[in-house]
């Protein structure tokens, strides 16, 4: 037997007072027609009960569980059409500004996320301030460089005389970068060795973490004999270490090329500039010449030491210079000396004695024509740098020297900048 359930017998007993067409007559006691409207009152309370009983309302926990899970499956349809919902202007604020510029399409405005600076009445959207990306570091100290050198470094040089050792002592490196628009943060070390560097090893600091300025302190000891300083340059290269490239990358490097400038007895501190490898305002470099007249013998010795910064020529990244000299009289080119090639490198050391005939009454009439000329062997040489040397040329150098050469018995040295 089926299990009686009051409910639908609750219902099928308002639908029976509703129909009942018996209840119509004029005998009842409540008047003609009464008694009908009277159930069907009856009915309608009860089926409303009954709606109630049967569904009775939600919680609000319910109705806002509901409410979020018809808005997920709204925004899956409209994402699998490939459309976005835009979120509405709102007009609420949050710190000084109001949300509604904030809304973009595909999302909400979170506060907090973007915060306007006070004061700015109409802020926009993208719209950044760079001083928030100023680098503390790089800022912190004075910037005394030139506004396109890659930085500074100092060091100090000291030669013990008995010993025969050269003792370099790294100190720091200041503003590194800044000749870039947007320095970023390096890994630092310094690399030091002499020029030639065929039979001497390379030196390197410790490597300094995240930093423009930073600071070595570190004191190497180059065994060179006092006789052979003369011939020999010494390269600071600053390199960015950076564990993803196979080779460190050279921020700037400087060469010095006169050791002897200062008495190297007592301890010497040296600040220079660093040269960026992509610098073309000194890409020329320099070259040392020494000049002697010999009276008795009437000749002209002309000495070419050795030159430093020369640009990159080759693709290989070096150049193969050698120097070629024209003695010029009364305005021609009389005789021509070179040197020999000096193979894969931008700091050459020739040390080589070219001679001219050239009698007393013709220095005054007499000069030269330094060139520094990179080899090639498949094409032509390319013309690397040159300078004038004798009385009436443009340059000071160049004059100061050949006079000098005059009144002098002895060689007289001077470095000249190419151009």
């Amino acid at each position: 037997m089926e299990a009686f359930n009051p409910v639908e017998g609750l219902r099928r007993l308002s639908l029976s007072l509703s129909s009942r067409e018996e209840l119509e007559d004029d005998s009842s006691p409540l008047g003609s027609g009464a008694f009908p409207s009277f159930a069907r009152r009856v009915s309608l309370a009860v089926t409303s009960e009954i709606e109630t009983i049967i569904n009775p309302p939600e919680c609000p926990e319910a109705l806002l569980q509901r409410h979020m899970s018809e808005r997920s499956r709204t925004r899956a349809q409209f994402a699998r059409k490939g459309k976005f919902m835009t979120a509405p202007a709102r007009s609420s604020y949050v710190n000084g500004c109001s949300q509604s510029e904030f809304s973009i399409s595909g999302s909400f405005p979170v506060p907090g996320r973007l915060t306007p600076k006070l004061g700015d009445k109409s802020p926009k959207l993208g719209k950044l301030s760079p001083d928030i990306y100023v680098n503390s570091d790089h800022s912190s100290k004075g910037d005394d460089s030139p506004p396109n050198s890659p930085g500074e470094i100092t060091f100090s040089l000291k030669y013990d005389f008995k010993k025969e050792v050269l003792h370099v002592y790294i100190v720091n490196a200041l503003n590194l970068g800044s000749g870039a628009k947007c320095p970023t943060m390096m890994d630092p070390f310094v690399e030091m060795h002499l020029l030639p560097a065929d039979n001497h090893p390379k030196f390197h600091t410790r490597i300094q973490k995240k930093t423009l300025n930073p600071v070595f302190n570190e004191l190497f000891n180059l065994p060179v004999k006092h006789r052979d300083l003369q011939e020999k340059m010494l390269y600071f290269g600053v390199y960015d270490f950076d564990r993803s490239v196979s080779k460190p990358r050279l921020a700037g490097y400087f060469v010095l090329g006169d050791i002897e400038r200062d008495n190297l007895a007592d301890e010497t501190f040296i600040k220079e500039t660093l040269i960026s490898p992509k610098d073309t305002s000194r890409t020329k470099g320099e070259l040392s010449v020494s000049l002697c007249h010999l009276s008795g013998a009437q000749r002209l010795i002309v000495t070419i030491h050795k030159a430093i910064n020369l640009p990159v020529m080759d693709i290989t990244g070096s150049s193969d210079p050698f120097v070629k000299v024209w003695l010029v009289q009364y305005e021609k080119k009389v005789k021509k000396r070179k040197t020999r090639v000096q193979k894969n490198t931008c700091h050459p050391v020739f040390n080589e004695t070219l001679s001219f005939d050239v009698s007393n009454p013709q220095l005054c009439n007499s000069s030269l024509q330094v060139m520094v000329v990179d080899h090639d062997k498949y094409k032509q040489n390319d013309l690397i740098g040159s300078v004038e040397i004798g009385p009436s040329v443009e340059s000071l150098e160049g004059r100061n020297q050949w006079n000098q050469m005059i009144n002098s018995p002895c060689a007289v040295t001077q470095w000249h900048k190419l151009h």
